[in-house]
């Protein structure tokens, strides 16, 4: 056997380890189960492309580079999980901004003094502040809760004279019908006697 022939068989075994291993280096590389159907599809039919590319191949550094594009096509397919982080993340900021949008139109400022109005507005100012930093939707439901309590604390000042005036006039009627009665009760005993 002549140094080429060796040469030959030597080069010959070392394709043929290079595409082994190539070959199960890609089937370890992920898995379908990570990807959603469409992915899913694409990761296989990358899979199928790259195992033919490597069979195909004539020397070690072409399978090397059909392994390297396969993966990077494989590490172009978005996640499950990406997708699912994109999702959450979509859905944090729209509970965000309709939170917001339900706590700027909450309180009416109608009947509010001056001061209140300001309070007002730093208690919105401040639930808009904790809705931004909150992490979870749950988070945001509860930030827009403990905000609508504090605005729901600051109240007219005409609502309460009005509920207090409405509470004295009933009260004094009501006296007032009772000594009515009772006058009338005291007058018809003195007509029996």
């Amino acid at each position: 056997k002549t140094k080429a022939e060796y040469e030959a068989e030597e080069a010959a075994k070392a394709l043929a380890d290079a595409k082994a291993a190539a070959k199960a280096e890609l089937e370890g590389y992920k898995s379908v189960d990570d990807y959603r159907p469409d992915e899913g599809a694409k990761y296989l039919e990358t899979i199928d492309n790259a195992k033919n590319a490597i069979e195909a191949a004539t020397t070690t550094d072409a399978v090397a580079s059909a392994l390297a594009d396969a993966k990077a096509t494989i590490d172009g397919l978005k996640t499950k999980a990406e997708y699912e982080a994109e999702e959450a993340a979509k859905a944090l900021a729209d509970a965000k901004v309709a939170a917001k949008a339900e706590l700027e139109s909450y309180k009416s400022l109608e009947g509010l003094t001056e001061e209140q109005k300001a309070e007002v507005s730093d208690k919105v100012t401040e639930g808009k502040a904790a809705i931004d930093a909150a992490t979870t939707t749950d988070t945001v439901a509860s930030a827009l809760a403990s905000a609508k309590k504090a605005l729901d604390a600051i109240t007219p000042a005409n609502k309460v004279v009005t509920v207090g005036c409405a509470g004295s006039i009933a009260a004094t009627f009501f006296g007032m019908f009772v000594l009515a009665a009772s006058a009338v009760v005291l007058r018809k005993k003195k007509r029996v006697k």
